[in-house]
Parts: C-alpha cells; sequence; structure tokens
C-alpha cells in the first residue's frame, strides 16, 4: 500500500497564528510526525481581524493580505519540514485551509471566503497544494463548515458514541456512531468558542492579554445568570443543525449590544461569556446529538480550567477530557492534520465533505489543487496506486 506525507495547514477563527502539522498517511493508518505552531505579527492579526469587520471593503487591503498570508504560510511550511528532518522532496502535498474572513453560507447568494495565496505555497515550496476547500460544499448546498468530521471519524470513531468537541474561535462538536451504527455522524458549530472571551480580555487588558489565561479572569467574577438566559435565547442557539457561524454574528460588536441584562463587572461578564461557551455546547449535546458518554475536548479552550470546569458542570452526564491527554495529539494540531487528510482526499478524488455536517445535497471532492514542482511525481503516484 502506499505510504503518502502531507502537510496541513490550519488558521481559525481566533486569528492568531497559523498552525502545521506533519502526517504520514497509509490505507489504515495516521500518524502525527510533526507538528508546529507559528503566531501571526501583531500587525498582521489586526489587519485580518479588520477584515472580519461587515463595513470593511478595501480590496486592496484584502489582496495584499491574502498574498502576505501566502508568504507566511510558506515559511511555516519550510519551518516544519526543517524541524521535523525531511526533504521537502520527500512531502508529497500541502492542504492548506486558509484564513477565513466572511462566513455568511445561508441563502442562494451564500459564500465564504478563506484568504491566503496557496499558489505562494506551491511556488516557494515546490509542493503540490491544496486549498479553497469550503466553497464547492456552499455551492453544492451546504454550510461549507464543519469539514474536519470525515477526519475526527476516521481518528476516533470506537464501539460506542463519542463527541469530538473543537473549541477554538468559535466551537464546533462531532457526535460520533459506535462501529456498526447505521447512524450518520452529527456535527455542527454550536457557537461561540473562544472569540468573545479573548475579546473581553483584549479590552480589560488594554491589549496587554489576548485570551484569559488559565480562566483567571473568569474565576475572579459570577454568572450572571439573567445574561446568561437572554443570549441562550438568540436565534442561532435554536436553530437545529446544519448549521455554521462566525465572526458575523459573534465578535467584539456581540460586547457592544446593549443587553437587557448586561453583567456589570469585568470579571463578572468574563465568567458570564465562559458560562455561554459552555451552556451553548451542553444545549446543543442535549438537543442535536443523539448522546454520548465521552467528550474530547480540544482547541485552546481546553486548556483554559475555567472552561473546561463550565463544560463538565453543564454535561455531567458526559465524561469530558482534554483531547490531547487520551489520544496524543496536540489541540493545535488536530485541525491542521485534518487538511492534510482532506488534501490528499482531493489528489486521489475521493469525497471530502459529509453532507449529514454541512447539509450539501452530496458528498463531493473539495479544494483547488495548485500544482508545485513535484506535481508530475504526485500525479504518477496518484494513478499507479488506482492501478
Amino acid at each position: 500500500m502506499p505510504i503518502w506525507h502531507a502537510i496541513g495547514i490550519m488558521s481559525g477563527t481566533s486569528a492568531d497564528g497559523v498552525d502545521c502539522a506533519l502526517l504520514r498517511l497509509e490505507e489504515q493508518s495516521i500518524a502525527l510526525l510533526h507538528h508546529h505552531a507559528t503566531p501571526y505579527p501583531h500587525d498582521l492579526r489586526q489587519a485580518v481581524l479588520a477584515l472580519n469587520q461587515p463595513a470593511t471593503d478595501e480590496i486592496n487591503a484584502m489582496g495584499r493580505c491574502a498574498r502576505r498570508l501566502g508568504h507566511i504560510y510558506a515559511a511555516a511550511a519550510r519551518e516544519l519540514i526543517e524541524r521535523s528532518g525531511m526533504a521537502a522532496a520527500e512531502i508529497d502535498l500541502i492542504g492548506c485551509h486558509g484564513q477565513t474572513i466572511r462566513h455568511q453560507p445561508d441563502g442562494p447568494a451564500g459564500f465564504t471566503l478563506q484568504i491566503g495565496w496557496a499558489d505562494v505555497l506551491a511556488e516557494e515550496t515546490g509542493i503540490t497544494t491544496v486549498a479553497d476547500f469550503r466553497p464547492r460544499d456552499v455551492v453544492a448546498g451546504g454550510q461549507g463548515a464543519p469539514l474536519v468530521p470525515p477526519f475526527h471519524q476516521a481518528l476516533f470513531q470506537g464501539t460506542q458514541p463519542r463527541i469530538i468537541l473543537n473549541l477554538g474561535g468559535m466551537a464546533n462538536l462531532t457526535w460520533l456512531p459506535g462501529h456498526g451504527d447505521g447512524r450518520p455522524p452529527v456535527a455542527f458549530d454550536t457557537g461561540p468558542g473562544n472569540v468573545l472571551m479573548d475579546a473581553l480580555a483584549r479590552r480589560l487588558s488594554q491589549a496587554q492579554l489576548q485570551y484569559d489565561e488559565d480562566g483567571a479572569i473568569a474565576r475572579q467574577g459570577q454568572v450572571h445568570a439573567p445574561a446568561l438566559r437572554e443570549w441562550l435565547e438568540m436565534p442561532y442557539f435554536q436553530a437545529p443543525p446544519p448549521k455554521s457561524t462566525g465572526r458575523e454574528l459573534f465578535d467584539e460588536a456581540f460586547l457592544e449590544r446593549p443587553w437587557a441584562n448586561r453583567p456589570g463587572s469585568g470579571p463578572d461578564l468574563m465568567a458570564t461569556l465562559t458560562a455561554l461557551t459552555a451552556e451553548s455546547v451542553a444545549l446543543a449535546v442535549r438537543r442535536w446529538t443523539p448522546g454520548a458518554e465521552d467528550m474530547l475536548v480540544f482547541g485552546g479552550g481546553a486548556e483554559n480550567p475555567a472552561l473546561m470546569a463550565a463544560l463538565q458542570k453543564a454535561l455531567p452526564e458526559v465524561k469530558i477530557q482534554k483531547g490531547d491527554t487520551v489520544s496524543g495529539i496536540p489541540s493545535q494540531a488536530l485541525e491542521a492534520m485534518a487538511f492534510a487528510w482532506l488534501g490528499l482526499r482531493t489528489l486521489q478524488g475521493l469525497p471530502g465533505n459529509l453532507p449529514s455536517a454541512t447539509g450539501a445535497r452530496h458528498a463531493i471532492p473539495l479544494g483547488v489543487i495548485h500544482p508545485g514542482a513535484n506535481w508530475r511525481e504526485v500525479i504518477r503516484r496518484v494513478l499507479s496506486a488506482e492501478c
């Protein structure tokens, strides 16, 4: 059976950097060989966050940002290869998610937009790159998200139902049936993950903090129950899946809205935002999944003890564990790994989406292929594997 080495690249809604993962892929085996995280420079992060604002229509700024992101991704990939001890010629492909700046998939004019020139990656590394995964699913009637659930299924499906929760900028979950269970996986964005807490941490610290480290601010406050109830009545939390969300609904403007019930102090607001993430996840689990006794939590939120405690309190019937502790996969590596895996499926002509998760009409290959210097060899390998 052929062995593939693939790099996955992911930069999420938090817009704080890029995660790279190097995988060894065989027919029945997925192995993480190396993982590397590269933070964005402060000015680039501010530019990406500015592009997320609805009033931003500066196309020149978007174009410059897209190209610069491509160079950042290429540098991150080269550093990953160097740290891994492998040669660039041994890498078959790169799967790059790109940086989301708009995600509005609903309706006939729905769209999703990720930037970061994959052509820069292919040119500077010489490695064939697959990118722009989400739009094809949207065109097929889906949300374009979440795309990681098929990878979750390949990696984590066991004998009993299990939930995989990613607490990135947004929170998304995947419910996996046990082996032999004919039900399809269920996956969707539950709502905000860290995005609101991160915004408040920056505000309270005059930008000295980028997040509520160890939940220290939240632990100083008290949850304001009336505000929490009001927030949980928002239409997004009541809507059934398939559904996905982003900064268009949950961003710093959320903190400015004139809510009827609003916590007074900064720590109380942080405690309530922490509870919002936990309670919205719990609401989603109880309302929209068939149930499971086991939950693995990945993403930056898994490192927040206050959030993990709030999550366990909200779901006492579920055994909640840090995913990296159970699996040995670093939280920051998991989604980058998924896009290496999805990139290979694109090259093989295999479906990358899961219609039960995204709502697409059918399963289809995703992404756009940007040939690198190794393109002919990659195609030769793909074709020989089919023979």
